[in-house]
C-alpha cells in the first residue's frame, strides 16, 4: 500500500487513503494485512489480520478483531444492537430502519403475524401475498 495520506495520533490511530486502488483504512491496524480494490476498513483492528476482498466494507466498534469473510461485494459490521422490542425466537434476523439507516438484530416474529404467517411478508395478506 502506498498511501497518499497517512496520519498517526498519540493514540496510535491511523488513517490511510490510497488512490491507486481506492482503499480506505481508518483506525489502529485497520486494513493492515491487505486490502483489495475499493475496500473500506474503519475501526480498531477492522480487517487487520486477514485479506480483505475487493468491494468490501468492514465497520468495527466491538473492541475485538473483525475480519472479512472470503467474499467480494460484502459488508461486515460489529456490534449490532439487539432490538428486544421485536418479540420472537432466537434466530436473530437483521432489520433495517429505512428512515434512520440503522441495522438492528431482532427476534423472529412467529404466528399469524410472523414473516410467513397470514399477515406476514409472505403471507396471503402480506407484502408478497
Amino acid at each position: 500500500m502506498d498511501p497518499i495520506l497517512r496520519i498517526s495520533t498519540l493514540f496510535m490511530s491511523t488513517i490511510s487513503i490510497t488512490t491507486d486502488t481506492s482503499m480506505i483504512a481508518i483506525g489502529s491496524n485497520a486494513g493492515r494485512s491487505f486490502q483489495g480494490d475499493n475496500a473500506i476498513a474503519i475501526g480498531n483492528n477492522a480487517g487487520g489480520n486477514a485479506y480483505q476482498y475487493n468491494n468490501t466494507i468492514i465497520l468495527n466498534a466491538s473492541g475485538s478483531n473483525l475480519e472479512a469473510g472470503s467474499y467480494s461485494n460484502s459488508f461486515y459490521v460489529k456490534p449490532i444492537r439487539i432490538n428486544t422490542a421485536i418479540p420472537g425466537d432466537t434466530r436473530l434476523p437483521l432489520y433495517w430502519d429505512s428512515l434512520s439507516g440503522e441495522i438492528t438484530q431482532g427476534l423472529t416474529i412467529t404466528g399469524s403475524t410472523g414473516i410467513t404467517g397470514s399477515t406476514g411478508i409472505t403471507g396471503s395478506t402480506g407484502y408478497t401475498g
